[in-house]
C-alpha cells in the first residue's frame, strides 16, 4: 500500500515519482509559467519611426487623413519641417503660409496648380521666405492672372527651378478659342542662380544682365500675341546671355512672337560654349532664319522640327527648307562634317512623315534630326500628306535634296527605308555622283520593290571627265524586301561584273529578297554560287510571299546600322 507523500502531492499515474521543482533564479520563469509581456501600441512608437513611416505618405497635403487619426500624430505631422517642404497650392494662398511656416528651417518647392492663382498676391507671400525657394510652379495659369502682360521673379535667391504654363484658351458657348494679346505676356528674372527654366505661352526677358547666366536648361514654346515682340538680334542677345546652357528647347510657337528682320547669316550669331543638346520647332522660313544665325558645333544633339504642313508640296520641300538657305556660311557643323545618314519615310498614318538623321562618325549622341510633320486633318484623308502617293514623293525629294543639305560632307554610309519603287535610275544617278565617298548602301524597302534601277544607276561613270564608276569607294551593299525574280537577279549580276571589271569591286553583298511563288528564280543556288564567286562575303535570300516593312522588321538594320542613343 503506497503512502502518502510528504510533500502532500499524489503520485503521478503509473506509479512513478518525480523529484520535486527545482528553486529558479531570481528573475528568471519557470518554463511552465506564462510569460507576462507588456501591452505595447501604435502610440509608445517613437516620434522617429513614425516619421519615417509617414514619410512614405509623400507631402502635408497626403498627410491629412494621417492627421485626423489622433492629437498626438497631428502633432508629429505639424512639427516635422519635411512634411511641409513639397508645397501644393489650389486656390487658398492660407494653405501656402501655413506650409511656408511649418517647413522652416529647411528650402521648399512651390506649386501652383489652380488657372485662378492670384500671383501677385502669392509672390507677396513668397517674398516673407525669400531665402527658401528653390522651385517655382505655376501649371496652369490663366493668361488672365497676369497683369499688365508681365510676371516678375525678383528677391529670390535660392530660386533654382522655374516653370510657367500660361493657358491662353477661353471657353465659350461655341467652343474653346484663343485669347490673342497685342503681346506676348513676358517673364522677367532678376534672381540670380537659376538653373532650370521651362516657359509656355510667355517670353523670358533678363530683368538682371546675370540673370540668365546660370541657367543649364532653358525651354520656351506656345507663344502668341497679335504683333511680333523682340527684334531677332534682342532674342539672339537673350539667348547669349544664357553662357552656361547645356540644354535648349524652343518648341512650336516660341518663334512666332520674334521679329525676324534680319537676312539670313547677316548680324549677331547665337554662341553657347557649353551646349549638347538643341531643339528647335516651328515655321519652315523662322527655324531656317534662326539655324543661320547660330554656332553648332557638332558634338551638339540637333533636333529640328517643322510645324505641320497643309500640303505634299510643302512638306516634301521641307527637309531642305528648314536649313538656312546657304550651308556652306553657315555654322552648323554637322552639315559639312557628317558621315553616316539615315532617310527614313515610315508606313501608316503618322503626323510624322519623313526623318533624315545624320551623325559624325558612330557617336549616336551627337547628330541632328530633321523631323517633317504634317497636320492631322489632311494626313488621315486618302490622298492626304501621309498617303502612299505622298510617302513616294518625300522619299525621292530627300534622296534629291540629300547632297545640298550636305554639301562636301565626307557621307559613308546611307541607310534608307521608304518605297524603293519610287525612285527612278536617273536620281539614284544623280545621288551617287555627288556622295563620291560613299563605301555602304542600305535599302530596306516597304513593299516588293524593283531594284533594277537602283542597279543600273551603279553602273555609270562619275561624270563625262571621269570615267570611274561613281561611289567608287564601295563596299557593302544590303538591300532587303526587293523583288527576288530572275530578271532582277540578272540585274544585280551585271552590275557586279561591271564595277569589278573597273577596279570598285564589292566586298559584302546582302540581298533578302521575296517573290510571288510561281515568280522565284528556278535556280537560286545558281545565283548563290555565281555572288559568293564575284563578292567576297554574299548573302542572296529569297523568300515565298510579300511582306511590309515595318518597325520590327526594320529594327535589323538599326542594330547593324544604329543612329539612335
Amino acid at each position: 500500500m503506497s503512502r502518502r507523500p510528504d510533500n502532500g502531492m499524489h503520485p503521478p499515474a503509473g506509479g512513478h515519482n518525480h523529484s520535486p521543482p527545482q528553486p529558479q533564479p531570481a528573475g528568471h520563469l519557470h518554463p511552465d509559467q506564462g510569460l507576462v509581456r507588456p501591452r505595447i501600441t501604435i502610440s509608445h512608437l517613437p516620434n522617429e519611426l513614425l516619421i519615417k513611416i509617414f514619410s512614405d505618405f509623400g507631402s502635408a497635403e497626403y498627410l491629412l487623413p494621417v492627421m485626423a487619426v489622433c492629437q498626438a500624430w497631428r502633432n508629429v505631422v505639424r512639427g516635422a519641417p519635411e512634411f511641409w517642404c513639397h508645397i501644393y497650392v489650389d486656390r487658398r494662398l492660407e494653405w501656402l503660409a501655413e506650409c511656408l511656416e511649418r517647413s522652416q528651417p529647411l528650402e521648399v518647392q512651390v506649386t501652383f496648380r489652380s488657372p485662378a492663382t492670384d500671383v501677385p498676391q502669392a509672390l507677396d507671400v513668397l517674398r516673407l521666405h525669400k531665402d527658401r525657394i528653390t522651385s517655382l510652379v505655376f501649371r496652369p495659369l490663366h493668361c488672365a492672372q497676369i497683369a499688365e502682360d508681365r510676371m516678375v521673379l525678383e528677391d529670390l535667391p535660392r530660386l533654382e527651378t522655374v516653370q510657367v504654363f500660361v493657358d491662353h484658351t477661353h471657353n465659350h458657348a461655341a467652343g474653346p478659342t484663343e485669347c490673342m494679346h497685342e503681346i506676348c505676356p513676358a517673364l522677367i528674372l532678376s534672381s540670380l542662380g537659376l538653373q532650370r527654366l521651362n516657359v509656355h505661352g510667355m517670353m523670358v526677358i533678363q530683368g538682371h544682365p546675370a540673370a540668365l547666366s546660370s541657367l543649364r536648361e532653358l525651354k520656351i514654346g506656345g507663344c502668341i500675341a497679335a504683333r511680333k515682340g523682340p527684334r531677332l538680334a534682342l532674342f539672339i542677345g537673350i539667348l547669349n546671355a544664357c553662357i552656361s546652357l547645356e540644354k535648349l528647347a524652343l518648341y512650336s510657337g516660341s518663334l512666332d512672337v520674334v521679329r525676324f528682320d534680319l537676312p539670313q547669316n547677316v548680324g549677331p550669331r547665337v554662341t553657347l560654349p557649353r551646349l549638347c543638346e538643341l531643339t528647335i520647332s516651328g515655321k519652315v522660313e523662322q527655324v531656317s532664319n534662326l539655324l543661320s544665325h547660330m554656332e553648332v558645333r557638332d558634338n551638339v544633339n540637333l533636333w529640328v522640327e517643322t510645324d505641320d504642313q497643309e500640303d505634299i508640296d510643302r512638306a516634301a520641300v521641307a527637309p531642305r527648307a528648314i536649313l538656312p538657305n546657304d550651308i556652306p556660311a553657315c555654322a552648323v557643323d554637322i552639315l559639312k562634317s557628317a558621315t553616316r545618314i539615315l532617310v527614313d519615310v515610315p508606313t501608316g498614318w503618322s503626323q510624322e512623315v519623313a526623318f533624315v538623321t545624320a551623325t559624325r562618325g558612330m557617336n549616336r549622341d551627337h547628330k541632328i534630326n530633321i523631323v517633317v510633320r504634317v497636320s492631322q486633318e489632311r494626313c488621315l484623308a486618302e490622298d492626304g500628306t501621309a498617303s502612299l502617293k505622298a510617302q513616294r514623293v518625300y522619299f525621292v525629294n530627300a534622296l534629291t535634296y540629300l547632297p545640298a543639305m550636305f554639301p562636301n560632307a565626307p557621307v559613308e554610309t546611307i541607310v534608307c527605308r521608304a518605297a524603293l519603287d519610287a525612285v527612278d535610275e536617273e536620281t539614284w544617278r544623280s545621288l551617287f555622283s555627288r556622295l563620291p565617298m560613299l563605301r555602304m548602301l542600305v535599302i530596306s524597302n516597304h513593299f516588293c520593290g524593283d531594284l533594277r534601277p537602283l542597279f543600273r544607276a551603279l553602273m555609270s561613270p562619275q561624270s563625262s571627265d571621269d570615267q570611274c564608276p561613281v561611289c567608287r569607294h564601295l563596299e557593302y551593299i544590303w538591300v532587303r524586301n526587293a523583288s527576288g525574280t530572275f530578271d532582277r537577279l540578272a540585274e544585280v549580276r551585271k552590275c557586279i561584273l561591271w564595277r569589278t571589271a573597273r577596279n570598285a569591286p564589292l566586298s559584302r553583298l546582302r540581298l533578302e529578297l521575296t517573290a510571288l511563288m510561281q515568280a522565284v528564280p528556278p535556280n537560286p543556288a545558281g545565283y548563290r554560287a555565281e555572288f559568293a564567286r564575284l563578292v567576297h562575303e554574299s548573302d542572296l535570300v529569297i523568300v515565298p510571299g510579300i511582306f511590309n516593312e515595318t518597325d520590327e522588321t526594320f529594327r535589323g538594320v538599326l542594330e547593324e546600322f544604329p543612329f539612335d542613343s
